[in-house]
């Protein structure tokens, strides 16, 4: 998987400082993730 760290990571900031500050906050953010095929990816079990 890969998700935008600086946009997660600021975010998060934003969160802390603000909590911390006694601020309103949004506890949730969506982030655009995108698989990223590598060797461990694979299809998966038939059961």
């Amino acid at each position: 998987m890969h998700l935008p760290t600086d946009e997660v990571w600021t975010r998060a900031g934003e969160y802390l400082v603000n909590t911390l500050n006694g601020l309103p906050t949004t506890p949730h953010y969506e982030v655009e993730a995108t698989l990223v095929v590598r060797e461990s990816t694979g299809p998966a079990p038939v059961i």
